[in-house]
């Protein structure tokens, strides 16, 4: 199934819509999810076993399921009361994140107002939320957070225009803004930056030479 849409999925850009509703029907986003939270909670060496069977399949398809599946181990650091929240009462979520900090927080009453644009995000096509680093403003030396945001508070730009790996949509932007360019995070739906936290998204930027006819 998937090698036979790898011409479209690479045409689309992006995962395609199609192969999303499998991976989703498939459970593939649930793999290291929580059990009480509508999860399969199964070990890394599975979860990896899982995501290499598919990309064996589609490359591109793979590597987008991969950074998107793969982050419930980040929520896993968020307040357990912002993770029930987040999953709701059915368990669908599927989170790209991205640690570079895109973003600004400014503590006001209740949480934080979040503003930013955070480039390379992985799966932003078909997301859930979106987890974006935030520095928070005022704090000295400068303190990182880690946002959660829910779909509505972002867009997304697609600026990803490569000659190779054209579907796996890394570089499209998710801006977590909404009109008036502030999205409210509460207090709990954040969780402090720690030293060592695994950097999952890595990309390149557009290349600015002409694209080959050959």
């Amino acid at each position: 199934m998937l090698r036979e849409r790898r011409a479209a999925t690479e045409a689309a850009g992006r995962l395609l819509d199609e192969n999303n509703d499998a991976f989703t029907k498939a459970g593939f986003y649930r793999a290291i999810q929580p059990r009480r939270f509508g999860g399969y909670e199964f070990h890394l060496r599975d979860f990896i076993r899982i995501m290499s069977a598919v990309a064996r399949g589609c490359p591109s398809s793979g590597w987008v399921l991969a950074l998107t599946a793969g982050h419930p181990q980040m929520l896993g650091r968020f307040a357990e009361q912002t993770q029930a929240e987040i999953y709701g009462s059915d368990g669908d979520v599927r989170a790209p994140l991205r640690p570079v900090p895109g973003g600004q927080a400014e503590k006001c009453d209740g949480g934080y107002l979040v503003s930013g644009a955070w480039d390379y995000a992985s799966g932003c096509d078909h997301a859930t939320h979106f987890i974006g680093a935030a520095v928070v403003v005022g704090s000295d030396p400068p303190h990182l957070i880690y946002a959660s945001l829910d779909r509505s508070a972002f867009a997304i730009i697609d600026n990803w225009d490569t000659i190779g790996m054209r579907a796996q949509s890394v570089m499209r932007t998710g801006s977590a803004t909404l009109d008036d360019s502030l999205r409210l995070v509460t207090g709990c739906g954040c969780s402090p930056a720690k030293p060592g936290l695994p950097r999952l998204s890595r990309a390149r930027k557009p290349s600015s030479k002409p694209r080959s006819t050959k």
